[in-house]
Parts: C-alpha cells; structure tokens; sequence
C-alpha cells in the first residue's frame, strides 16, 4: 500500500510536465501538505488491519507498490507511479505505528514526504484521514492543475479502500 500518497503524485505530474520542457518554465522546490478522509463503515481495528497489510496495497493503491520487506515499523516498500507516460519511483518506510490509532510513513525518491494514516471511531464505523506533506522540483505555473488532478485521483483511492474493507 505505500507510498505514493495524493501530493506525491501531484507533485510528479509536475515533474512529467517539467520534463516536458513546457514552456521553458522555472523550477522551484515546492512543498505541500495536504488532507483528505473517508467514512468507512467498519471499526477502527478492521480498516487499520486493512491498511497496515501490505498484500492490500495494490487493492486501493495508484502507485503501483512493489518488493515489501517486513511488517510495522521499518517496513519498506518500492514502488512506480505512471504519470502523463513517465514512469517515477520511490519507497516508504514505515516509522511509525500504534496499532488502531496511527500508521506514519515517510517516502524518498522523485518526490519526498510523509504520510499520516489516522483511525478515528466515527458513529460505529471509521473516519481515516490521510495527511500528507511532499516536496518536489516543480514549475510554479503548474501546481494548480497538478493539485485538482492529484485530490481526484486520491478521493478515487480512498473509495476504492472503502469499498474493499466494507465487502
């Protein structure tokens, strides 16, 4: 499931387009945060269960993860993100885990970052948030359309967890 995160892959769209000489623009180092959460109709312990597997990533995941080594903190896992036909990789740590409550991830490679899985009990059921900050080379002129595409594509994976956990 790791790293990859809904800024990470905002910011690599930034780079595709870097890459793509666009316009000639300048690059500068940008760093986001950013948060998104989705009800999910189970408990706490289940949805964390769900997450904190590592066989479930390519379930709900858009970054393609790869190559997991172990379970909880210091956990790694590789992984490729394809945007605008380039292909971009990283991996994740794990550095951070309170079993039900927290999974904290940091993540290295064509963008740089955390992610902060949070397990709130929510009227029966769970509110996961998903906390990220990123940083990358980007140009400027590009990180409002590479912001909109990113929050679309991370509210489509947040779906695609629900639906798995919630079957």
């Amino acid at each position: 499931m790791r790293a990859k995160g809904f800024f990470a892959a905002m910011l690599l769209v930034g780079l595709a387009l870097a890459a793509c000489g666009c316009g000639g623009a300048r690059m500068e180092n940008m760093t986001d945060t950013g948060m998104l959460s989705v009800k999910i109709n189970a408990p706490p312990s289940k949805v964390f269960a769900f997450v904190n597997d590592p066989k479930n990533g390519e379930k709900w995941s858009w970054a393609n993860p790869s190559n997991s080594q172990g379970q909880g903190v210091g956990r790694t896992v590789d992984w490729t993100l394809e945007v605008g036909g380039m292909s971009f990789k990283g991996q994740t740590v794990t550095v951070d885990v309170v079993p039900n409550q927290r999974i904290v991830e940091q993540f290295m490679g064509d963008a740089d970052g955390s992610n902060t899985y949070l397990f709130l009990p929510e009227g029966g059921g769970t509110k996961l948030i998903l906390i990220q900050t990123a940083s990358v080379d980007m140009p400027r002129a590009a990180k409002n359309m590479v912001t909109e595409k990113n929050k679309e594509a991370i509210e489509q994976s947040l779906q695609r967890l629900k639906a798995a956990v919630e079957k």
